[in-house]
This record gives structure tokens, C-alpha cells and sequence, in this order.
């Protein structure tokens, strides 16, 4: 079993088997994204409770075989980004964990009734673009920054190729003027509603992501306004969400002084 770091929702460094890396070095990487929808008078219990299971798993045969990283956020619940090889890597890891003892199994079976304090789950699958994506050799994803700023761009069908001729161009401007903070855009391949791009951006709170904002205005001064809005001419809607990546509720837990390269 090899433990590798895949470079990133959005890289995320997680447990994966050595096939699944060799393929994922082949291609672009996919995560499956879990979201957990809770009630807000649950949200203590529902924290304890997956604390309990984290430790519990820990330990076990499956330990190795699986891995996660959790985000949360108002808007996005408990988003929980796991690697995956394919289509097919989704029903691995669920198979990997239903091998675990089965109290352990059912925290993450999606088990719904009025005991339990997950109101819904949605599930989808994203893939990293690269060509969309904005990292240079010379700027870096700061994996000590935990905030993630999310634009879940819903483009018009059709519109895909104009939309992502559009990003190429912000990331050639970001390059021109030297911009040194990267952006990561994601597609998604699985979900309701398609197409839908992700655009994700991380800083180390609310306030920092503001002021860095404004250094990156500074450079590019009104040109990246202008590519931003021609995105949105081909975008039906635009949802955006805030998450703070949360260590200890992902699998294996993290440092919250040395996070990962998850960007989802």
C-alpha cells in the first residue's frame, strides 16, 4: 500500500492505493465530494459523533485503504473530498469501508430517519482542469491557508467551450501581470443541474481573502472584471459558498497548522 500525495477540490493529500495514483498520474484527478446537510441544533452531536468514528476507523484494515478531506461551510455542509479513480473508485471506497465493523460502515452508509441529525446528502464526482487552472511555477497553494472561497458557475449548455475560452484568457492575464496567488478550476462530472465549472480560491480567513482580492485588482486593474463578467454571459446562474477546511473531521485527521493541498 502506498500512501502519495496527489497534487490538487483542489488537491488533496489522502490515503489512495498505488494503482489508483499510477492511473490518476495518467489523467486528471477526480474527487467524489459527499456533502452531509445537518440541522443546526445537531450540528454539536453530529460533530462528536463523526469525531468518535474517525477514531474508531483509525486502527482498522480499512485505515489504509481510505481517505478524506472535510469541508465545511453554511452553504456547503459537511463536505467530505475523497480521491477517487474513476467512476469506479467510487464503489471501491464504499466497499473498502463496508468491510470495516459495521457501526463503523453505517456513519457513512447515508442512513436518513429522525434519529440521526443529517437532514440530506448529495454526492458528486469533479475532475481537475489544468488547462483552466492557475498555477505557475512560481506561485504556490499555500497549504496552511484553511479558507475556501467556492464559484460554482452553472453554464448554459452549449456554452462550454466559449465559457472555458474565456478562463484560458483570465489565466493568460493572471500570468502577464505576475498575479501571485493561484486559482484552481474544477468540472463536474457527476450531479443535477450540468455543466457546472468550480472555481476555487483559498486564503487564510474572510478578511485575508478580501485583501488579497485587492492586490490582485491592483495588478490586473479592470481587464479580469471584464473576463469575468463575459464568463458570466455564458453562466445561468452563479452560486458562491465560503468552507474552512476542518482537520480533525477529516480521515486521517489533519494538522490544522499544515493542512493539505485540497482546494474543493
Amino acid at each position: 500500500m502506498k500512501r502519495s500525495i496527489i497534487g490538487v477540490l483542489v488537491a488533496a493529500t489522502l490515503y489512495v492505493p498505488a494503482g489508483d495514483a499510477a492511473a490518476q498520474a495518467t489523467s486528471s484527478p477526480m474527487y467524489m465530494v459527499r456533502q452531509e446537510f445537518v440541522r443546526p441544533s445537531d450540528l454539536a452531536r453530529y460533530e462528536a459523533e463523526t469525531a468518535r468514528w474517525i477514531n474508531a476507523l483509525q486502527g482498522t484494515r480499512v485505515a489504509n485503504d481510505v481517505g478524506w478531506v472535510a469541508v465545511y461551510g453554511p452553504e456547503l455542509g459537511y463536505s467530505y473530498v475523497v480521491p477517487i479513480d474513476g467512476f469506479a473508485g467510487i464503489d471501491r471506497f464504499r466497499a473498502h469501508l463496508s468491510t470495516s465493523r459495521s457501526d463503523l460502515g453505517a456513519r457513512w452508509s447515508g442512513q436518513i430517519g429522525e434519529a440521526q441529525p443529517i437532514q440530506s446528502v448529495t454526492t458528486f464526482v469533479i475532475t481537475l482542469r489544468p488547462d483552466l487552472s492557475y498555477l505557475p511555477r512560481t506561485v504556490a497553494l499555500d497549504p496552511t491557508l484553511p479558507f475556501r472561497k467556492y464559484h460554482w458557475y452553472h453554464v448554459m449548455p452549449g456554452m462550454e467551450r466559449a465559457f472555458e475560452d474565456a478562463a484560458q484568457r483570465l489565466v493568460s492575464l493572471y500570468a502577464e501581470h505576475g498575479v501571485e496567488h493561484g486559482f484552481l478550476f474544477y468540472e463536474f462530472g457527476l450531479g443535477e443541474d450540468l455543466p457546472i465549472f468550480l472555481l476555487v480560491e483559498r486564503a487564510e480567513d474572510a478578511a485575508d481573502y478580501t485583501a488579497q482580492s485587492r492586490r490582485i485588482l491592483d495588478k490586473v486593474g479592470t481587464d479580469a472584471d471584464a473576463l469575468f463578467g463575459e464568463m458570466l454571459r455564458f453562466t445561468r446562474h452563479l452560486n458562491l459558498m465560503e468552507g474552512m477546511v476542518r482537520g480533525e473531521l477529516s480521515f486521517p485527521p489533519l494538522d490544522p497548522a499544515a493542512q493539505t493541498d485540497l482546494d474543493p
